[in-house]
């Protein structure tokens, strides 16, 4: 489960991913259809998830780069959405963080 800014987000027990809530940004309504979601996160317009191979999928507003600059590639176990960017931690340990750098969330990740 996870809860955005204004929207909720959870797994059913076969993954698909079902949210609710403000819809503003598309960040519930832009849901990806099917099954197979290991994990969901939810920042302020802009939601993410994990699939099964570990690959990152956001949506919802792209005004910061929250959403096209999401990694590309499989293998991340865990992502976190924030307030206009987000982060991935890869199997490898490396730590990929896009969208907003106000603050230096983006650029000070280890």
């Amino acid at each position: 489960m996870a809860a955005g800014e204004a929207h909720a987000c959870a797994l059913d027990s076969g993954g698909a991913i079902e949210c609710w809530g403000h819809d503003g940004h598309g960040q519930a309504s832009g849901a990806p259809i099917g099954s197979g979601y290991t994990a969901v996160s939810g920042g302020r317009v802009a939601t993410c998830a994990l699939d099964a191979s570990g690959a990152v999928m956001c949506w919802g507003e792209d005004g910061d780069g929250q959403i096209s600059g999401a990694p590309a590639g499989t293998g991340y176990i865990a992502v976190a959405a924030g307030f206009h960017h987000a982060c991935a931690l890869h199997d490898s340990g490396a730590i990929a963080c896009w969208g907003q750098d106000e603050s230096g969330q983006v650029s000070n990740a280890p």
